[in-house]
């Protein structure tokens, strides 16, 4: 499915969250999940890509997409694990929980499924985590 993206990227203004985006540079599409917050996440823009990684960017690394339909662009996508992981992430948007984790902390997370793993955090850049398997 094409879409029509803004050639310049947007520096000028503050993109909302839910915007459809294109990194042109590792060319990602995506759509920004934090707006720039000089306490919370050093003035950058947290954006959940279509490859479901997630990193944080400045204004100047992303174009905006002409169509800012939400859902339009979520029923455009024909792979569904990717629909509901977009859906659940937004619906759950004002539930995020500050974290206590440290680097070298072992946690235990979901990685497939049902499946739950020991990881140890090997990075933290404001609300995201680094994470490596014990395998």
């Amino acid at each position: 499915k094409r879409q029509a993206y803004m050639k310049e990227s947007c520096s000028s203004f503050l993109v909302p969250i839910r915007t459809r985006i294109f990194h042109r540079s590792l060319s990602l599409l995506g759509f920004i999940y934090e707006i720039p917050c000089p306490i919370k996440n050093n003035n950058r823009y947290l954006v959940l890509f279509d490859n479901f990684t997630a990193s944080y960017h400045l204004h100047s690394e992303i174009h905006l997409c002409l169509c800012q339909d939400f859902r339009r662009h979520i029923s455009n996508i024909d792979y569904k694990d990717l629909q509901l992981y977009y859906q659940h992430a937004f619906q759950n948007l004002n539930l995020s929980i500050q974290s206590n984790y440290t680097i070298d902390d072992i946690i235990r997370v979901r990685k497939f499924g049902a499946q739950y793993h020991n990881v140890r955090i090997i990075d933290i850049d404001c609300s995201l985590i680094k994470i490596c398997f014990f395998e």
